[in-house]
């Protein structure tokens, strides 16, 4: 005579086996997936980062340009609205 709750014991242990199984490699596929999404998140932010880079120098060079538009326009007025006095001729 067989056993019958040993025969089930053995095909629950079996099946609990296999759903487990099932689970691991889900998860595993779940990860990875997770992964691939930090990955391209991360790579996204790097070439977001320097193309800001990239825009701030530029905006930093139109600045010194500009400044030195308004140096050179506020020296011309200065010179014209107090011209530089003549040295004595005694």
């Amino acid at each position: 005579m067989v056993d019958h709750s040993y025969a089930y014991r053995l095909i629950a242990k079996e099946n609990k086996k296999r759903r487990n199984t099932a689970a691991s490699a889900r998860f595993r596929v779940k990860k990875k997936l997770r992964e691939q999404a930090l990955e391209k998140t991360s790579k996204d932010m790097t070439v977001k980062a320097e193309i800001l880079e990239n825009k701030a120098r530029e905006l930093e060079k139109e600045i010194k340009w500009l400044r030195s538009l308004i140096i050179e326009k506020d020296a011309r007025l200065l010179d014209i609205e107090h011209p530089k006095e003549q040295p004595d001729q005694d």
